[in-house]
Order: C-alpha cells, then sequence, then structure tokens
C-alpha cells in the first residue's frame, strides 16, 4: 500500500477542497489504512496531522463505494479490492506507486496514474 505524503497530501486537499478532484474509498480501505497508518515504523514518517488528514480523506470527504463483484487479475491479489473500488466507484482513475497496478492500466477504461502523472494532472485543472 502507499500513500501521499507531504506535498501531495497539501495539493490533493486543495483540489479536493475546490471539488476539482472526488476521492473514492470503502470502508475496507479506509479501515487498512487506519491500521497500517499505526505501525510504529511509519509514525515517525506520518505525523499525527497527516494521519488525521489521510482519515478525513478516507472517511469523511471520499465517496464510499462498497464493491459488488470480484477481480481477481492483480499479480498481487492483495491490491485486487483496489480495483473493485475503482470499477464500484465508476472512478475516473486510480492513483498508485504500485507497479502490480500500474502494469494494468488502463483497466477498464480507467486511467492507473502515478502520483507524478497525477500532478500534472492536478496541475492542468
Amino acid at each position: 500500500m502507499s500513500f501521499l505524503i507531504g506535498k501531495q497530501l497539501d495539493r490533493l486537499d486543495e483540489h479536493l477542497q475546490r471539488k476539482k478532484v472526488v476521492m473514492i474509498s470503502s470502508r475496507r480501505q479506509a479501515l487498512e489504512i487506519a491500521v497500517v497508518l499505526e505501525r510504529p515504523h511509519l509514525r515517525e514518517y506520518v505525523t499525527e496531522e497527516k494521519r488525521m488528514l489521510l482519515d478525513y480523506f478516507t472517511i469523511r470527504t471520499a465517496q464510499l463505494a462498497e464493491p459488488k463483484e470480484r477481480i481477481e487479475v492483480c499479480r498481487d491479489t492483495k491490491d485486487n479490492y483496489l480495483l473493485e473500488i475503482a470499477v464500484a466507484g465508476k472512478a475516473d482513475c486510480i492513483v498508485t506507486g504500485d507497479q502490480d497496478l500500474l502494469v494494468l492500466r488502463p483497466f477498464h477504461g480507467i486511467e492507473i496514474l502515478s502520483y507524478r502523472e497525477f500532478e500534472r494532472r492536478l496541475t492542468d485543472l
């Protein structure tokens, strides 16, 4: 699992507030993010403020999409649920640094973008 950290997270917040970007998540993803961010080795890199902001994004501002169909195409099977969320939420794109997802691009008409590619798109908005 990878996260937007630092300036990337701040830029996402700015675009979410200006309603230029809609984030899609699920209850499962929100729980996984919360659990992962509590790991001791991450606590020194991700401030409490950033953890709260990620929680805010995934629970309070995200459009929740609960998958109805199983997808099993990702070479890392733990990432299939992210594709399921994207399909259920009719996402335009998935933003990730995970090569197991990036190699699938595009997936069912959904673009799969690196953070850098997504940042360039945000700049154009």
